[in-house]
């Protein structure tokens, strides 16, 4: 399988005696988490609770807890819902996760 050099692998980034489905687990749970922390980040500097968020994002506040807690894997749509009522563009979610 051929992997484009700009692409790097979940694993080369873990220890080489981890299988690939661990390490993609792992790699996906570090995405999660790193993108959920950077959603509670620009909330709480907007000054929103995770209520007010959930109304402007037309989201379940349950789910944007969990999504702040890394537990939830996003679909387009929701993470520009949260851009959008974050204020901000759908890239600025993605800053401080390293592939």
């Amino acid at each position: 399988m051929h992997v484009p050099t700009s692409i790097q692998r979940p694993e080369t980034i873990l220890p080489p005696h981890t299988s690939y489905t661990a390490s993609m687990s792992t790699f996906m749970a570090v995405i999660m988490s790193t993108f959920g922390k950077r959603v509670r980040q620009l909330r709480l500097r907007r000054k929103l609770s995770q209520e007010r968020l959930a109304d402007l994002a037309g989201l379940h506040v349950t789910f944007v807890g969990a999504i702040e807690r890394g537990k939830r894997n996003l679909s387009l749509v929701t993470i520009v819902k949260l851009a959008k009522a974050l204020k901000v563009k759908p890239g600025a979610l993605f800053r401080g996760i390293r592939t």
